[in-house]
């Protein structure tokens, strides 16, 4: 049994890793909660600890898989394998309540957030944010060469292709590839697992899944102080880059 020092202990931590405007608003609710706890009789708790049993109970079998996958492991390490990173809904041929045993993945999370597409840079956290300031200034940097360089189809044509070649190595450097969250969630799979087909595809859909060969190392899933949600390990992090 956790003690009322540890829980109240807990929520303080909490309410530091909230935004400012937020943190009142949390500590009077918590105030308030404790406040009408502490009211009550013994019966009356049990009477409510009893009521939050029932109603988990009640539940449709997706809204209780949905509250199943936060206890998931969050954590696996792994040696020399190929791991994909993807939606669960591209590998699995089931419902969704299928998703956490087909296959057998690693880690399967809610994105929070919903549907995104999402970039695997290599490197960690701050490689990550520079990269990613890197490849805007690319991009406002052609901006302004399409603006100013484009005036024949040829002239058009050679734009492209040195666009293309540029965006193309700078993506071989700074990331591992890319995929999507069309059903919000995100999962890690051991590639020897999949089916033959599936992984072809994998690898024929670069915007869809990430493939990431001969990995030895741990998986995280972590989510940060802004509610965003990545998979990380040694030489690589993830984060959210499109809608």
């Amino acid at each position: 049994m956790i003690e009322k020092e540890q829980k109240i202990d807990a929520l303080i931590a909490l309410a530091d890793s909230l935004p400012e405007d937020e943190k009142q608003g949390f500590m009077n609710d918590v105030r308030k909660a404790i406040a009408i706890w502490e009211s009550m009789s013994d019966e009356e708790k049990q009477s409510f600890i009893d009521g939050l049993s029932s109603a988990s109970e009640g539940l449709s079998e997706e809204q209780q898989w949905y509250k199943s996958i936060e206890t998931e492991a969050t954590e696996v390490h792994v040696e020399n394998k190929t791991i994909i990173i993807t939606d669960p809904c591209y590998i699995s041929d089931g419902e969704c309540k299928d998703w956490k045993h087909d296959f057998e993945p690693y880690i399967v999370k809610s994105t929070i957030y919903g549907d995104w597409s999402c970039s695997v840079y290599k490197g960690n956290k701050e490689d990550a944010e520079r990269i990613e300031r890197e490849y805007a200034a690319f991009e406002e940097r052609w901006d302004k060469k399409w603006e100013n360089g484009a005036v024949t189809e040829e002239d058009e044509t050679r734009l492209r292709d040195e666009y293309n070649a540029e965006d193309d190595a700078f993506k071989a450097k700074n990331f591992y590839g890319s995929f999507c969250a069309d059903a919000g969630m995100v999962a890690v799979y051991d590639a020897s697992k999949i089916p033959a087909e599936k992984l072809q595809w994998c690898k024929r859909s670069p915007w869809c899944a990430c493939v990431i060969e001969n990995y030895t190392g741990p998986i995280k899933y972590v989510v940060d102080e802004d509610r965003g949600a990545h998979i990380v390990g040694d030489g690589f992090y993830s984060s959210q880059t499109g809608l």
